[in-house]
C-alpha cells in the first residue's frame, strides 16, 4: 500500500498509482469471484496470508471497464505483497508469432539454395546444426550423416591436406574479427569432385563459447570458378593468338582508338607499341583511304555483317608508303561491356610493286605495238607513194620529171 504502481502494470491495466492507493482500490479492481465484494475480500484475506508464491488466472477491470484476464503471480515478502501481471492473450499471440516465425525460418532454412551450418566448439570442428543444402554439398544424404561425419578440417582442401579449425579460431580471436569471408575447396564425403565454395563465418563470443559460436553460410560457387578458369583460359589462348602472329593484329574501340597492337603491326608500320596504342586509325593512313576504311567499319557495326575486307596504304613512321590488305571483325568476349573492332592486317606492299610493274610492262607492250602498228601503215602509203612518183617521172616530159624529182 502506498507504493507506486510499476510503469508496465500501468501500461498493461491504464491505472496509475494514484488510482490504486492501497489494498482496497487494488480489491475492488480485481473481479475474483463476480462483483461481490465480500467474497472478493476473503479471497484478498487468504491471499494476504499466503505464504510464499501463487500463481494463476486473475480478472482486472482496467480502466477503460473492460474485464481482462491476466496470469498473476503473487509473493508475499516482509510488508507486502508483491504482484506480477502478465498479459497472457498477448503471450499467447507473441508465442505464436514466434511458432510461426520459427516455422518459416525452418522452412526457408530447409528450402535455401545457400549452406548453412553451426559450430559450437572450435575447438573440436564438428557441426551442431547444419541444413540440408550444406549436407548435400558435403556429399552426404542426410543431415543426420552430416553431423555424425566428419569434422569441417576434415572437408577442407589445402595443401597439406586439412585445415585445422583451431588455427582458423587462432586467427579469428588474434585479429578480433566478427565476420571472416573466404574462398575454399571443400571435400566430398561421397568421393565425387570438390567444390568451390564461399565461406562467410559470424563469430559470436559469450561465456558458454569463450572461442566463439561459429555460424556459417556457405554457397557453392563451382559453376562460377569454372566460368572464370574458362575466361582465363580463353583470353590466354586470344593474347597468345594476337602476340604470337606473323599477321599484323590491331583491336580498337568504336571511335576507332587502338587499345592494343602485335608486334607484326609494329614492324609493318615502323612504330613501337606505346606510340600507336591510344590514337586514331586515321593517324597512320594514307588520306585518300580514310574514309574508304571508316565506311567499312560502319557497314561493320551497324550493317550486321559478321567481317569486311578492304585493302589501303598506310604511312610508316618514316613516311614510306606500305600497302596492307585489312580484314575487320566485331568481337565480343565476356567480362568487357562493348565489343571491338579486331583488324588483321596483311602486307602486300610487294605484291601491289609486282602488279604495277606488270601494268607498266603492259602499257609499254601496248604501246610498242601501237606504234609497229602505225609505223607498218606509213610504210605502206610510203611504199604506194614511191612507186606511182616513179612511174609518172617515166612517163613525163623532162620539164614534169624534175619537178616530180
Amino acid at each position: 500500500a502506498g507504493r507506486p504502481l510499476a510503469q508496465d502494470l500501468i501500461v498493461l491495466t491504464g491505472w496509475t498509482a494514484d488510482d490504486i492507493p492501497n489494498d482496497a482500490a487494488m480489491l475492488e479492481r480485481i473481479a475474483v469471484d463476480g462483483p461481490d465484494r465480500a467474497a472478493k475480500k476473503v479471497w484478498w484475506t487468504d491471499l494476504l496470508a499466503t505464504v510464499g508464491v501463487v500463481r494463476g488466472p486473475v480478472r482486472i477491470q482496467t480502466k477503460g471497464g473492460r474485464i481482462q484476464e491476466f496470469g498473476a503471480r503473487f509473493e508475499r515478502r516482509p510488508g507486502g505483497l508483491l504482484l506480477h501481471l502478465s498479459d497472457e492473450g498477448a503471450i499467447a499471440a507473441a508465442q505464436a508469432a514466434l511458432a510461426s516465425s520459427e516455422l518459416r525460418y525452418g522452412s526457408l532454412v530447409e528450402r535455401l539454395g545457400v549452406g548453412l551450418y553451426s559450430i559450437e566448439d572450435p575447438a573440436l570442428g564438428r557441426f551442431s546444426s547444419v541444413n540440408p543444402e550444406f549436407a548435400r554439398m558435403l556429399g552426404y544424404d542426410s543431415t543426420e550423416n552430416a553431423l555424425a561425419g566428419n569434422p569441417l578440417d576434415h572437408h577442407v582442401v589445402t595443401e597439406s591436406g586439412s585445415a585445422p579449425v583451431e588455427a582458423f579460431s587462432e586467427r579469428i580471436n588474434a585479429d578480433g574479427l566478427s565476420v571472416i569471408r573466404y574462398e575454399t575447396q571443400l571435400r566430398r564425403a561421397d568421393g565425387r569432385e570438390p567444390i568451390w565454395a564461399l565461406v562467410t563465418v559470424t563469430v559470436a563470443r559469450d561465456d558458454h563459447h569463450p572461442y566463439g559460436r561459429q555460424d556459417g553460410v556457405v554457397m557453392d560457387i563451382s559453376a562460377r570458378r569454372s566460368a572464370v578458369r574458362a575466361l582465363e583460359e580463353s583470353e590466354r589462348r586470344f593474347r597468345a593468338l594476337f602476340e604470337q602472329n606473323v599477321v599484323g593484329m590491331t583491336e580498337s574501340d568504336r571511335e576507332h582508338r587502338l587499345l592494343r597492337v602485335n608486334p607484326a603491326f609494329c614492324e609493318f608500320v615502323g612504330y613501337e607499341a606505346h606510340e600507336l596504342v591510344g590514337k586514331r586509325d586515321a593517324d597512320f593512313t594514307h588520306r585518300d583511304d580514310v574514309q574508304k576504311e571508316h565506311d567499312a567499319i560502319a557497314a561493320l557495326q551497324d550493317g550486321g555483317r559478321d567481317r569486311v575486307e578492304l585493302e589501303k596504304r598506310y604511312l610508316r613512321k618514316n613516311g614510306a608508303e606500305v600497302w596492307g590488305q585489312l580484314t575487320l571483325c566485331v568481337v565480343q568476349r565476356d567480362g568487357q561491356a562493348r565489343p571491338t573492332v579486331v583488324g588483321m592486317v596483311q602486307d602486300i606492299t610487294e605484291r601491289k610493286q609486282l602488279a604495277a610493274e606488270r601494268e607498266r610492262r603492259a602499257r609499254l607492250e601496248s604501246l610498242g605495238l601501237l606504234a609497229g602498228g602505225i609505223a607498218h601503215n606509213f610504210n605502206n602509203i610510203l611504199t604506194a607513194i614511191v612507186g606511182n612518183l616513179s612511174m609518172a617521172r617515166r612517163g613525163r616530159p623532162e620539164a614534169v620529171g624534175s619537178r616530180l624529182q
